[in-house]
């Protein structure tokens, strides 16, 4: 029988021109399926390479969010999406006012697959929200995951209510990276995100 999955993970190969690891394409598998994803591999292992690849895979339509906790990773990961031509919006709080109308249309659309932002403009944007709501979430991913145990009791609390705009936006399904995820991050971020099933 013809595996439509292994096709979309073949897609995603080569696109990206390259062979993936048995972790990328496990995780990959699984969001395909619809699960929530905790994707806990080593720095430079390539979990950036699944939250790209998603797009092509994920059961529902939608953009994929991803947060970042550094704005230096959220321009790295500018930098990598453009290489790879892929079709996402950069958006945080400093990003400058006449720019927006235009970010937000590209979301609310649908033209864009890939959202890349911080936590607290996740939080706070609600013009970004109204766009999400209209497009529909298809993935939310968490980079760092680890931050749950490190920031999200302390000074970024929007690590706290992420799980609350997840819900009012209409996030489908969760990822979450980290190379250092405790198992005590990993039952602060669940807890958070509202979703007890991974």
């Amino acid at each position: 029988m013809p595996d439509a999955i292994a096709d979309k993970i073949g897609a995603v190969e080569t696109r990206f021109g390259i062979t993936l690891h048995n972790h990328q394409s496990l995780a990959l598998r699984a969001l395909a399926e619809g699960k929530n994803v905790i994707l806990h591999s080593p720095t430079g292992s390539g979990k950036s390479v699944v939250f790209q690849g998603a797009p092509e895979v994920l059961p529902n339509r939608g953009v994929t969010v991803v947060l970042y906790p550094l704005r230096a990773l959220v321009k790295d990961q500018t930098r990598r999406a453009e290489e790879l031509g892929l079709s996402s919006v950069t958006l945080y709080g400093d990003t400058p006012t006449k720019d927006r109308p235009e970010l937000y249309e590209r979301i609310a659309s649908g033209e864009t697959k890939m959202l890349l932002t911080t936590p607290e403009t996740f939080d706070r944007n609600r013009k970004l929200q109204d766009a999400l709501r209209t497009c529909g979430v298809s993935l939310l991913v968490v980079d760092e995951a680890h931050a749950y145990e490190e920031w999200a009791d302390g000074f970024r609390p929007t690590y706290r209510n992420a799980g609350f705009i997840a819900e009012k936006v209409g996030v489908k399904q969760f990822l979450l990276c980290s190379a250092t995820l405790t198992v005590n991050g990993y039952r602060n971020a669940t807890a958070t995100l509202k979703r007890p099933n991974w």
